[in-house]
């Protein structure tokens, strides 16, 4: 199950990208995150398949 640490993280994840829809990487609390990173977001919101 996902803790709400993570939810919240993957949540800001998505949205972040959401935001900036033609970015291959961004910055989120200091750390670089990719496509990869918002792959596993969405797995751990249920908006994509495992």
């Amino acid at each position: 199950s996902v803790s709400a640490a993570e939810r919240e993280w993957a949540e800001r994840v998505v949205a972040a990208f959401a935001a900036n829809p033609g970015a291959g990487t961004l910055a989120l609390d200091g750390k670089m995150i990719d496509k990869p990173h918002l792959t596993l977001a969405r797995r751990l919101l249920g908006l994509s398949p495992a």
